[in-house]
């Protein structure tokens, strides 16, 4: 009976970990998981319009700090829906930025908050110029959902907001149903190696597919109360270099920091988790078995 016990026990574990979904107690390769509050706010974060002639893509990013290196092979976020008005994601764009510490550590010195370090484009240089993608380090992915590659699940219910920073407006009573969504990068021929140690900032915007999206849906990305490092950030709009910098005059984001919109000393983070990749769980719960089997 023992050892039957213990195999099945095994078997459901290594099947836990082939799911696509992640709970709380599953493995993270970041500072901590930074759980959704059930009770909190979902910060815009869809691309929409046009609206004046000019389509707004609300786009916000929070940081993490590695805690094991290697490939980002599996990244876990939760999201709600603007007056519970479900729509259809078409695609996330996810894109993995460096950090801009605040103060004369970072690449702007003058900033009040840290912020994601913009990568500047060949907009702006000849392709092969050395000053092209610098300086920031920028990983960029388009996560289809349906496509096998993101999952999404019912999470939870609870009473929670909606806001915009776009234009400021928020209904702290606006919804209740909180998703997860689960996306799987292992079969992406380049993926990010992230470095122990190191800060990143995730940036999340979802694309919806209007022609399966009812009128007035917006996806938005949910909040936590897990709290770490710099509050998460928020722009649709660009600003130039300031002079005195390299790359004087070229675009980069307007970041806005986020705040509660009800009371402004309360910082804003948002739900996310970087999990270990499968194999490595895997390895674990073999040796675990093994240690068992020493054990009798």
């Amino acid at each position: 009976m023992s050892k039957v016990l213990s195999v099945s026990i095994v078997l459901l574990l290594l099947a836990s970990v082939a799911s696509a979904d992640w709970d709380p107690g599953d493995g993270h390769k970041m500072h901590w998981p930074q759980l959704p509050d059930i009770n909190g706010w979902d910060v815009a974060a869809t691309a929409t319009g046009p609206v004046g002639g000019e389509a707004i893509v609300r786009n916000v990013a929070d940081d993490w700090k590695c805690s094991e290196s290697g490939p980002v092979l599996d990244i876990h976020f939760w999201g709600s829906w603007k007056n519970g008005i479900k729509g259809t994601v078409k695609s996330f764009m996810i894109e993995i930025w460096a950090d801009d510490p605040v103060g004369p550590g970072g690449y702007f010195p003058d900033n009040e908050f840290s912020t994601p370090l913009y990568r500047f484009t060949d907009e702006h240089c000849e392709p092969d110029d050395p000053r092209n993608g610098e300086p920031g380090i920028y990983w960029y992915y388009g996560a289809y959902l349906g496509g096998g590659e993101v999952t999404e699940r019912l999470y939870d219910i609870g009473d929670q907001g909606w806001f915009d920073p776009h234009d400021g407006t928020y209904n702290p009573l606006d919804h209740q149903e909180i998703y997860q969504y689960n996306i799987d990068m292992r079969d992406l021929a380049n993926v990010f190696h992230q470095e122990e140690g190191t800060i990143y900032w995730l940036m999340i915007t979802a694309f919806l597919d209007e022609t399966q999206s009812p009128d007035g849906a917006e996806w938005g990305w949910k909040t936590t109360r897990d709290h770490w490092n710099d509050d998460a950030v928020y722009f649709d709009a660009l600003t130039t270099v300031p002079d005195g910098y390299d790359h004087e005059g070229w675009a980069m984001p307007a970041y806005i920091e986020l705040r509660d919109p009800l009371d402004q000393a309360i910082s804003l983070d948002m739900a996310f988790v970087i999990t270990p990749e499968p194999a490595t769980l895997g390895l674990l719960l073999v040796g675990g078995l093994a240690l068992l089997r020493r054990r009798r």
